[in-house]
């Protein structure tokens, strides 16, 4: 059985079973607070589609989100923040919005503190910074975006951003699988650093300045998927993550990190099926700090697209359930509980697909983007979880 990385799941040994807190009709289970709000729909942008790479929330009061416009006429893309009560569309330069356009993470600390880091093969890389007034271009290093080994070549970059002297971009590039060519680029407020790491970024996941995850391969090592963690000094890594049994067709692959704690990051274990499928994911990867534990799904999934952490030691889920229907779901796991919301459905339109959930800082709120279709017509959905 080969294992590789595949942007889908994850994988480990040990058992922890979670039990299942049954969906109600209305997407809401016992495992929501009294008093607090459910997963509801805050926002329908017309003629939009999600961009899968641009949602990013520093607070209750401040959330981002980035759009491909679907309609014949106008920007090719445009850029929506949430203050707390509702969205305003943020003017980028006519100069500037292949950029937004070519998206590839967009990061925040605070609402003057935006990042928008691009590429693409024909457009090349950089960035792009809002300062609370304006978008202005923001010179990179060479090897801060790089190509992906895949055969089109194209950039890649996750980026976290805790201040603006504190800025981490993460790339993968052509040889870093197979040589120890494993780094990151760091803006201290004056100059980018080339960060050596342990292993290759292919997944990030940060809380703070001093908790910030990776997971990808380590080159030459006999378990090719390393979680490292950086403790605000330094990079460790953790025992190596356990192979799956598998049948020896099938190829194993870990994905989807999500941290929710210094000493805490879960993954899911997945599987490619002969015939080049992805299978449904197998089990839940949970690093306690101490070792690895395989946790069951509590409900049925096809396939999970997204995590993130709940913002006290619990992880939510945007996935498909079971095959044939393979509706969306949003599933809560807290303290060994799960929970299945449905989404919300909107009259008249039809649910594609969920394409990105991220916490809100500082709260315990979640913001869900999707998209929406309508005959030809494309919309974007906006979901919100809490207060």
């Amino acid at each position: 059985m080969r294992s590789v990385i595949y942007r889908v799941a994850a994988g480990i040994t040990g058992l922890l079973l979670a039990t299942v807190v049954p969906a109600s009709a209305a997407g809401t289970t016992g495992g929501t607070a009294a008093g607090t709000p459910g997963w509801r729909v805050i926002k329908i942008f017309s003629q939009a589609e999600s961009s899968g790479t641009g949602l990013v929330a520093t607070s209750a009061s401040d959330a981002w989100s980035i759009w491909w416009n679907a309609a014949a006429t106008g920007p090719a893309a445009f850029v929506e923040r949430y203050n707390g009560r509702g969205w305003q569309q943020v003017p980028v330069p006519d100069s500037l919005i292949n950029d937004i356009l070519d998206t590839l993470s967009l990061a925040a600390s605070t609402a003057s503190n935006v990042w928008d880091f691009w590429g693409s093969v024909p457009d090349g890389t950089g960035a792009i910074r809002w300062n609370g007034h304006t978008w202005r271009s923001v010179p990179l290093p060479g090897y801060a975006i790089r190509t992906s080994p895949d055969p089109a070549g194209d950039p890649n970059a996750q980026a976290v951003i805790f201040g603006s002297n504190d800025v981490w971009v993460f790339s993968v590039g052509p040889a870093t699988e197979f040589t120890p060519d494993h780094f990151a680029a760091r803006f201290n407020g004056r100059k980018w650093i080339k960060v050596p790491l342990p292993a290759t970024p292919v997944w990030i996941s940060a809380l703070a300045s001093n908790d910030i995850w990776g997971l990808g391969p380590a080159a030459g090592g006999r378990h090719p998927e390393v979680l490292m963690h950086f403790n605000g000094t330094r990079w460790t890594t953790t025992p190596p993550v356990p192979a799956v049994k598998l049948p020896p067709a099938d190829i194993g692959y870990v994905n989807d990190l999500a941290a929710t704690g210094p000493r805490d990051a879960w993954l899911q274990q997945g599987v490619i099926l002969p015939s080049g499928d992805i299978g449904a994911p197998l089990y839940l990867l949970h690093w306690n700090g101490t070792r690895w534990a395989t946790v069951k799904f509590g409900v049925r999934v096809s396939q999970v697209d997204d995590t993130a952490q709940d913002g006290h030691g619990g992880l939510w889920l945007i996935d498909q359930g079971p095959a044939p229907a393979r509706h969306w779901y949003i599933d809560h796991l807290s303290a060994g509980r799960w929970t299945r919301y449905a989404v919300p459905a909107v009259p008249g339109l039809t649910l594609q697909d969920l394409s990105g959930i991220t916490l809100m800082t500082g709260t315990r709120s979640m913001l869900v983007t999707g998209d929406l279709s309508k005959g030809h017509g494309n919309y974007g959905l906006v979901l919100k979880f809490g207060p």
